[in-house]
């Protein structure tokens, strides 16, 4: 066939693909994974790679290792102290692992640090099992208050 006889067919986007709702997971899931390898071999060349530790806390979350999850959030609080995002994701993970009055303790500091996303953590799956607690309205009231 010559050249311009050939026809362009546009890439399908991936909501176009015909995949079932499991093998989108398993792939995530396998993407995550692999995610993980790579950024826990960046830590050990570079342990003060802050950026490379939040996202491997955040692939870890996604895969369900909280325990790890945790390890790795804390490590990027003992890198950037004063970083809002840090102590907030360290707060999430700590309510992931049912350890409420830590979450609480980091959240507040990331709060105290400058962290002003309410409609984020009004919606973060990561502090389902923080709102029924009036402590968890407490903060929204405060952000929202501090933002009006």
């Amino acid at each position: 066939m010559e050249p311009s006889q050939r026809r362009f067919y546009p890439p399908l986007m991936p909501e176009q693909w015909s995949v079932s709702e499991a093998a989108r997971k398993a792939c995530s899931e396998a993407g995550d994974r692999f995610l993980v390898e790579v950024l826990e071999n960046e830590v050990i060349r570079r342990p003060r790679n802050s950026d490379a530790w939040a996202d491997l806390g955040h692939a870890l979350t996604r895969l369900g290792f909280h325990d790890r999850a945790y390890l790795a959030d804390a490590t990027v609080v003992q890198l950037i102290p004063d970083d809002p995002t840090a102590r907030y994701n360290l707060g999430c993970t700590l309510a992931l692992l049912g350890r409420t009055d830590e979450a609480f303790v980091l959240l507040e500091e990331a709060l105290a640090r400058g962290y002003d996303d309410a409609d984020h953590m009004e919606q973060d799956e990561d502090l389902v099992g923080l709102r029924a607690d009036p402590r968890f309205g407490g903060m929204l009231r405060r952000l929202r208050g501090d933002r009006d």
